[in-house]
């Protein structure tokens, strides 16, 4: 008598189910990288962008029409700080990191990366946080600072 039997041993279907798991858990931690550094890519390019708006606004010394980068002028003083001769303050500025990693290597390529004030590590924290950030100029109108502050904190009273 011959015993054909057909299909599959329980070890068989558990070793290919836990085989399927494992190659998902690697796909799924590969895309949640991948997407963070997308939004850490797309944050800095954001910041660039608000670095060269700056620029222009500084160079003008007037504001932009839409109010989304505002120019202050300390024309008789210097401001609170004893340094700042005037400022860039750019609104509603999103933040899309969302983990504990750092910018550290996407911030070798910007020219004013020396002149942040801890203004990377609260990004990097943002997950879709709207920050106001001031680039603020000294009296020889060169930038030396780079601030963020969360745009509902903000104390809008200093731009009047």
């Amino acid at each position: 008598m011959k015993n054909n039997q057909k299909g599959f041993t329980t070890a068989e279907l558990l070793m290919t189910i836990s085989a399927i798991g494992v190659m998902l858990v690697l796909t799924l931690t590969i895309c949640m990288n991948l997407i963070e550094q997308s939004r850490d890519a797309a944050t800095i390019a954001e910041l660039q962008s608000a670095y060269q708006e700056a620029q222009l606004v500084q160079q003008n010394h007037q504001s932009t029409k839409d109010g989304h980068a505002i120019f202050v002028s300390y024309q008789d003083k210097v401001g609170d700080d004893g340094k700042t001769k005037s400022m860039v303050v750019i609104r509603d500025f999103i933040a899309k990191g969302k983990n504990d990693n750092s910018f550290t290597e996407l911030t070798e390529d910007i020219s004013f990366k020396d002149v942040f004030h801890e203004t990377m590590a609260k990004l990097d924290d943002g997950s879709g946080e709207s920050y106001v950030i001031e680039f603020k100029y000294d009296q020889a109108g060169k930038l030396y600072l780079v601030q963020a502050f969360d745009q509902e904190s903000y104390n809008e009273e200093i731009l009047e």
